[in-house]
């Protein structure tokens, strides 16, 4: 127990930090999910391995977590209007707001966000029964999740750069 919560520590600092080194590098607050997610992953496995504690099998635990959050986060972003979809037949209108695309204002926007809350829940619901059963979970995680991720970018209609047809988060899926 007492592992985890230096885990979860570091692992909040480490999103903390990589935030505020952003917004000091760039000038801009930008949270961008997979930074985040490699920044925490990276530096537990550094803690774990100081620790002498089984570095893979906590691995396992923190992208449990990690899509734990993210599956909360991304229904903060359904409310707030980030990480929207397209627009489409059926789902969100978001009115004028401050940061928010003024050609999107009230059309009918794919929940991406609600359709990557679904994902991590089942990633994570699936992992959680694969630990109960003594399996490895973080390439489990990385492949559902990251398949589904660069599935998912196709929906997005926030504005992201993309090279070579792909978004950054498709380059870091694949």
């Amino acid at each position: 127990a007492w592992v985890m919560l230096v885990i979860t520590v570091v692992a909040a600092g480490t999103f903390f930090g990589l935030t505020l080194l952003t917004k000091a590098v760039t000038g801009t607050e930008q949270l961008v999910n997979y930074h985040h997610q490699i920044a925490v992953l990276l530096v537990t496995a550094g803690v774990t391995a100081l620790l002498g504690e089984p570095v893979l099998g906590y691995l396992d635990l923190t992208v449990l977590g990690l899509g734990t959050v993210l599956a909360f986060g991304r229904l903060g972003c359904l409310l707030a209007g980030c990480c929207h979809g397209r627009p489409h037949r059926w789902g969100m209108r978001y009115g004028d707001r401050p940061g928010f695309d003024p050609r999107f204002a009230g059309a009918r926007l794919f929940p991406a966000q609600l359709a990557e809350a679904a994902l991590c829940a089942g990633v994570v619901c699936g992992g959680v029964v694969m630990v109960l059963n003594g399996a490895p979970v973080l390439a489990w995680y990385l492949i559902v999740y990251g398949a589904g991720r660069f599935i998912l970018e196709f929906f997005r209609g926030d504005a992201r750069a993309h090279k070579g047809g792909f978004s950054e988060a498709q380059w870091t899926a694949l």
